[in-house]
């Protein structure tokens, strides 16, 4: 399994890798529940492919991405209240006194 994994990410070329690893912080159960994830370009990955897909982030509906002093780049998002889970919606709900 592991090699079938391994031949895999061989065959991917380096802005597939990059975006797959960008996915899988996103994706984390960590950063959908805060609904933002602070990622880091590693020194390996080519500056003109993190460009590219950041600004392919950026410019989705409901995503914003701000770079921060250190060059990471803070990805936040919302979720219309239609998409919302019940235990999402209940945890961010205001209780009138």
């Amino acid at each position: 399994m592991a090699s079938v994994a391994h031949k895999l990410v061989a065959t991917m070329s380096p802005v597939q890798t990059l975006a797959a690893r960008l996915q899988t912080i996103i994706r984390s159960q960590s950063a959908q529940g805060d609904r933002y994830a602070v990622i880091y370009k590693k020194p390996d990955e080519d500056q003109h492919h993190w460009d590219q897909i950041i600004a392919a982030i950026d410019d989705t509906e409901g995503v914003h991405v701000s770079i921060q002093s250190d060059g990471a780049a803070r990805i936040s998002w919302y979720l219309p209240e239609t998409l919302r889970r019940p235990e999402c919606a209940r945890h961010s709900s205001k209780t009138d006194h």
